[in-house]
């Protein structure tokens, strides 16, 4: 992708591949929500069923698709090397192997493996910190947009964003890298401006009862009564901690033949700071894992789209058998 020389031009691309990349945002967050609700309660209102039969299934799945402790890995050479390496090859295999054991790496792909039951796909992260890599699940797939949906492969992406929070703390941290003071402090007052609450954040799915309570009050000709809400607190984090909202585009340069790592303040669509890949070279930091991947759509398919009508079944062959 060809990147504008001129500030005003670069910046008007870069908010214009923001809007591409969240296009289907909030339609997959609407329905991530739904089947992860699904696989933690067996029940689409949040209720918890006397037996869920999709967590079960899930667990099942993912125990055989991935045993991290049982992990080993190996280097491979290319056949002209013959045995030349192979002490190397061997030391190297350890080495990898303990790497492995010893981080977090293998609770990650684990997270991913189960998640990917739920999302269409789960993608884990490679990030930097305190010049050590390190791969971390991203909670929400529905946070990360690319720019063309129907591009199947990752690798061919013209545009791959992150939208994420960080707390204030965490953004003073970041913005004390910037050797422009004045810059500094202006980020820092427009933070604490546009702060909000890190249970405010993305919450476009209204609980089911409100969700029944609007389609009663715009058809009221229908008859039934509304049950009480649900408590749908299971595995949802409660937090009160003041967040700005960031957006991180991977965008490919032309002319550094590279990725170009643009951090954006999503509340003002300002550019941050805009750094070559500081990756390997062009290679991203997303990697997905999709159990049923479909051509012509980059997310693939969810495999608990087949199975919650089961799980709905079950329960009213069950509340069929408790009334005889």
């Amino acid at each position: 992708m060809r990147i504008p020389a001129r500030p005003e031009e670069r910046l008007h691309l870069y908010r214009e591949l923001l809007r591409r990349c969240g296009v289907s945002r909030n339609d997959r967050r609407e329905r991530y929500r739904r089947y992860r609700v699904w696989y933690l309660t067996g029940s689409d209102t949040g209720t918890p069923v006397r037996y869920n039969k999709l967590a079960e299934h899930v667990q099942f799945s993912a125990s055989y698709l991935l045993a991290p402790d049982n992990v080993r890995w190996g280097v491979a050479l290319p056949p002209q090397y013959g045995e030349e390496w192979i002490m190397e090859e061997s030391i190297a295999r350890d080495e990898l192997t303990r790497l492995w054991h010893d981080s977090e790496a293998g609770a990650t792909a684990a997270m991913c493996v189960t998640a990917a039951h739920y999302y269409d796909s789960a993608v884990a992260k490679v990030l930097v910190s305190d010049n050590e890599p390190m791969m971390l699940m991203v909670p929400d797939t529905a946070d990360i947009g690319v720019r063309d949906e129907q591009v199947h492969e990752w690798g061919r992406q013209e545009a791959i964003c992150h939208w994420y929070t960080v707390d204030l703390d965490t953004f003073r941290r970041m913005v004390s890298a910037l050797p422009d003071a004045e810059r500094r402090i202006e980020l820092l007052r427009e933070a604490a401006q546009h702060a909000t609450r890190a249970g405010d954040v993305g919450g476009e799915t209204l609980p089911p009862t409100v969700q029944r309570g609007l389609i009663a009050a715009v058809s009221p000709n229908m008859i039934g009564q509304a049950q009480a809400a649900p408590d749908t607190s299971l595995a949802q984090a409660r937090s009160d901690e003041p967040v700005v909202q960031l957006a991180e585009l991977w965008v490919r340069d032309d002319e550094l033949q590279d990725f170009r790592v643009v951090t954006m303040f999503v509340a003002t669509q300002d550019v941050l700071w805009q750094p070559r890949n500081p990756l390997v070279s062009n290679e991203h930091a997303f990697h997905p894992l999709s159990l049923e991947q479909t051509p012509g759509y980059i997310w693939g398919l969810c495999p608990m789209e087949r199975l919650v009508q089961l799980q709905r079944w079950r329960e009213e062959k069950i509340a069929d058998l408790d009334e005889r």
